[in-house]
């Protein structure tokens, strides 16, 4: 099994994460300024993936597992 979704957690490394939460940013941001009527699916996958992976990350400053 691919350790890459589970990076946050198999090597606690939040900037990795970090990257995937601002690349989301930058999807969600370019389908709002691009579309005149955002496709919904795409605008709450990325939504949701931003809220999961910030989550991941507080939870992993606050176990203070990060290097």
């Amino acid at each position: 099994m691919e350790k890459y979704p589970f990076m946050l957690f198999y090597r606690k490394d939040i900037f990795y994460a970090l990257v995937v939460d601002w690349a989301f940013l930058g999807i969600w941001v370019k389908r709002n300024s691009v579309d005149a009527e955002p496709i919904q699916i795409i605008i709450v996958t990325v939504l949701t993936g931003i809220a999961l992976i910030s989550l991941g990350i507080v939870i992993q400053l606050v176990r203070r597992r990060v290097y």
